[in-house]
């Protein structure tokens, strides 16, 4: 349900495309209890999916209309698609459902954070396993990560909780956010940056040259990263240990590889 692009030289004003579907959610039917009682129809869930292929959306638009609580909105390629094509009052209702990798260059913390100003919740949906990419939208505010390998009940239940508030966070979403969290919350910035570097295959002096630091400082800080995981039995003797710890972790990127 795309918005048409408004012509500037038209003076003719267009009503908006949302203003029926606004309108049918201001006013809901009314539906009988066993009692014989007439109640206020419950609204369903408005769903978005942003994903760079439309055939993603396919799936779940068919599976929704299957589906009394459940109503799918639209699919959009971008976050910013969405924001400019979607009416502010429907914004604010929606669940999004949120694919990890986009191809404007956007980033999915960007792409949460932006979301998550306007809408009512966010649902990752990803083929990968990439932890580090699953960390960011996690601590962006995503309240769910969903494989596209699993079914399509599990995706709609966890739209479900995340509009119900009963959401019980996945083995992916959990494993991610609590993974040795005290020590990953202490890493600074800066220690996160030099074990991207380091542990990726870079010299220190080279990583020293690139952050504008003293070899002494990223040699200091690599035996301080050590430490830390040696403190919480987890060992990193080499590189590649450390490179591998940090992977689990979600702290570095894939591409690193």
């Amino acid at each position: 349900m795309l918005l048409k692009p408004k012509n500037p030289k038209s003076e003719t004003i267009v009503a908006s495309p949302w203003a029926e579907y606004i309108e049918k959610r201001k006013h809901p039917g009314t539906q009988r209890t066993g009692q014989g009682m007439e109640t206020a129809e419950k609204l369903p869930i408005p769903i978005a999916i942003v994903d760079d292929h439309q055939v993603i959306s396919l799936g779940l638009e068919a599976y929704a209309e299957q589906c009394q609580d459940l109503e799918m909105i639209g699919w959009y390629p971008t976050v910013d698609a969405l924001r400019e094509a979607v009416d502010h009052s429907i914004q604010k209702e929606l669940i999004v459902v949120l694919d990890l990798r986009l191809d404007d260059g956007s980033t999915v913390s960007g792409n949460v954070e932006k979301l998550r100003e306007v809408c009512r919740g966010v649902v990752v949906y990803t083929s990968g396993e990439d932890r580090y990419l699953i960390r960011q939208a996690c601590e962006a505010g995503a309240y769910a990560v969903v494989h596209k390998s699993d079914s399509l009940d599990v995706l709609a239940n966890a739209i479900r909780g995340v509009a119900n508030g009963t959401l019980e966070p996945s083995v992916e979403w959990a494993g991610v956010v609590d993974s040795d969290m005290d020590f990953i919350q202490e890493l600074t910035s800066t220690e996160r940056e030099i074990l991207a570097l380091y542990a990726a295959g870079e010299p220190a002096a080279a990583v020293a040259h690139h952050l504008n630091i003293s070899q002494h400082t990223v040699n200091t800080y690599v035996r301080k990263i050590r430490s830390r995981y040696e403190s919480i039995g987890r060992t990193a003797d080499s590189r590649v240990d450390l490179y591998k710890l940090a992977l689990e972790d979600g702290l570095i990127p894939r591409e690193n590889l």
